[in-house]
């Protein structure tokens, strides 16, 4: 009798523990949460993390079933969460505390999956950690990617002929980038920095080639490629956009601007997921 209380009390301490990072975290995960929902470019950019995760689960046939096993790497690995922790609150570095956030999930998905689907869990945590990392990073790419996609849409439209102007001129309330178009001109707002096409594709990129058996500098390649995907696409929708914005009528003008940013979005991410994603089929034992 004794023995199976024990046995029910030493699978109950694993969940309080959890219980109790989760409420250690909680300001953390309310920060993060409210941050991706108030960014419409970070919300997009988590969904595609989740289902590029489900996407792999599919195309590999990988059996999820919990398991409920506080291993020696999971605990080992809660530990280390909890240094970052401390580490974090002395010396108030944002990404520290973020990593140790992450590090609580690691150990949290090494508990209920089990260690025998680690390198789903670590792919998927890796792409987690990349996704903090933009939140935190959010409010100071605005700009440098606006620069970005309006001198890359400018070169593309001189390569076909067009007169094209880029400079920032001052608005009521902030300055503006503006892109002129034979004497048209076009607005680079926040919402044209490429942001989100950007952080969709590295999220994307990082879940697969953290999970596929390759080298360091293939994946430093492949995560160099979903970048340059990232802004080539961008521009690409820009540079449509202000071929066809002369040919339609104000009323016509952002229904046209939403479906080329669709078309243009996940023919990206479309790309990217063809290049990416094993094909090869293995059985779920192996995996």
């Amino acid at each position: 009798m004794e023995s199976r209380f024990n046995t029910s009390f030493d699978k109950i301490i694993p969940f309080f523990i959890f219980m109790v990072t989760g409420l250690v975290f909680l300001p953390v995960i309310n920060w993060l949460t409210e941050q991706t929902f108030a960014h419409e470019q970070l919300l997009h950019a988590f969904l595609v993390f989740v289902l590029t995760g489900a996407l792999l689960v599919y195309e590999r046939r990988i059996g999820i079933r919990p398991v409920f096993e506080f291993s020696d790497t999971a605990q080992n690995v809660l530990i280390l969460s909890y240094a970052l922790l401390v580490a974090a609150i002395f010396s108030r570095i944002n990404l520290v505390l973020l990593a140790a956030l992450s590090l609580s999930l690691l150990s949290l998905l090494l508990f209920i999956f089990g260690n025998d689907k680690r390198r789903l869990i670590l792919s998927s945590i890796g792409a987690f950690t990349i996704f903090t990392a933009f939140a935190v990073m959010f409010p100071v790419m605005d700009w440098p990617l606006r620069s970005i996609a309006g001198k890359w849409a400018g070169y593309g439209l001189q390569l076909i002929g067009q007169n094209v102007q880029l400079g920032i001129f001052n608005g009521q309330n902030e300055p503006m980038l503006m892109l002129l178009n034979n004497g048209r001109p076009f607005h680079v707002a926040a919402e044209c920095n490429g942001f989100g096409m950007i952080t969709s594709c590295l999220l994307m990129a990082a879940i697969l080639v953290l999970y596929r058996k390759l080298s360091f500098f293939d994946r430093l390649g492949w995560m160099g490629m979903a970048l340059i995907i990232g802004l080539l696409f961008n521009s690409i929708r820009i540079i449509i956009i202000v071929i066809l914005a002369p040919l339609l009528s104000d009323s016509s003008y952002m229904l046209m601007h939403e479906a080329v940013g669709l078309l243009t979005t996940y023919g990206g991410l479309g790309v990217l997921y063809f290049l990416l994603m094993p094909r090869e089929r293995d059985t779920i034992k192996t995996l």
